[in-house]
């Protein structure tokens, strides 16, 4: 390797210090590989995941400034730093992991065939449907695999968790996509997340209702919740027959089996006292079929799931697709220890981490150490 170093171009020594780095590696260790020739130094790596985030960050912002169709993804990520011993506190890190991914072209929705669902509906509760191949179940709502053309935005310091948070974030959000209010609060933007930031979201529309502008109004919000707990069901048989109609719905993207699914974990989460996943199962039904047009039926239900390979039959949630995110920033950036803050994240990993994570696989790949990637 130090051959290869002094004979050839920096790009293994490049390759080979950013995957020790990422892998947790200490500044002492880095350097004593660095003078012996055999990677580069701690500050072209620092320098590399500096550059790095800036070019995703860029390029998301081209997409967002583009005529296509995205949504926004955003949620919460807690980093722990340290615990102080005299006052029994935890120091943490408390941010928000922002994802913008681009809507592919909506595709016509197929006929609705009112028999074959009634079929698919009364044949739910029949063991047979345990056996029978995803792929032979009919779908109402139809789509074929497309890529997902995913673009972490990265990093913000600040906690949504709250309607003044999420007001601050939308507002960051319009800042670093470069469009002015006036054209960002045109566009109706679809945001995933959880009930509760559905929760503060509806409370910021009633509390800034009287402003003066669109923009103020938060008029171009478009929520999409996503998170449903099982609850604690009397007939284990029953449910489990319901989940294995929403597994193979997932995975191949069929929101018409979303659909059918919700109905009856409405009824669940209701007998099992959980009224708010009850409720936010009815609203999604009640909008689907007296809110929605076509249209916007078409592009929810692209904004449901996202295909990161592009192959059939691996679609997954798309709040999922953030939550890797979240995972490989802590991965990558908890070797630092308690001396990383919210702006070294910011600014080196937090856009960058599934580049990063790309390169330290192939790395382990090309040694035959996947599993340590």
């Amino acid at each position: 390797m130090a051959f290869t170093r002094n004979t050839g171009t920096n790009l293994f020594p490049l390759i080979l210090g950013l995957f020790l780095e990422i892998g947790g590696t200490g500044s002492r260790i880095l350097n004593a590989l660095s003078n012996a020739g055999v990677c580069v130094s701690v500050t072209t790596i620092e320098h590399l995941k500096k550059v790095l985030p800036e070019d995703v960050v860029a390029h998301t912002v081209t997409l967002m400034q583009s005529p296509s169709m995205f949504y926004l993804i955003f949620d919460n990520i807690n980093i722990f730093l340290c615990k102080s011993q005299r006052f029994n506190k935890n120091l943490m890190i408390r941010a928000t992991k922002t994802a913008v991914i681009a809507l592919p072209d909506a595709l016509p929705v197929a006929a609705d065939f009112d028999t074959k669902q009634k079929v698919g509906e009364s044949v739910q509760l029949q063991w047979g449907r345990t056996y029978c191949p995803p792929m032979m179940v009919k779908k109402k709502y139809h789509s074929h695999p497309k890529k997902l053309d995913g673009q972490p935005l990265g990093l913000f310091n600040m906690n949504k968790g709250s309607k003044k948070g999420i007001i601050q974030m939308l507002k960051a959000l319009q800042e670093i996509s470069g469009l002015p209010e006036a054209e960002w609060a045109a566009k109706a933007q679809i945001i995933i997340r959880d009930w509760l930031n559905s929760n503060n979201i509806r409370g910021t529309h009633k509390d800034h209702m009287d402003d003066i502008n669109a923009m103020e109004h938060l008029n171009y919000i478009d929520e999409l919740s996503i998170k449903h707990k099982d609850a604690h069901p009397l007939c284990f048989i029953r449910d489990a027959l319901i989940f294995c109609i929403f597994e193979p719905s997932v995975v191949f993207a069929d929101a018409g089996g979303i659909l059918r699914v919700l109905k009856y974990w409405a009824l669940s989460f209701r007998g099992a006292g959980l009224h708010n996943y009850a409720c936010e199962c009815l609203e999604i039904l009640l909008q689907w079929k007296y809110e929605l047009t076509p249209e916007a039926q078409a592009v929810k239900k692209q904004a449901w799931f996202s295909n990161h390979w592009g192959l059939r039959g691996h679609n997954i949630a798309s709040d999922l697709y953030l939550e890797q995110n979240n995972f490989w920033v802590k991965h990558v950036n908890i070797a630092t220890g308690s001396g990383v803050t919210v702006k070294y994240i910011i600014k080196k990993g937090s856009a960058a981490v599934e580049a990063f994570h790309k390169v330290s696989y192939q790395f382990a790949r090309t040694f035959g150490f996947m599993d340590y990637a």
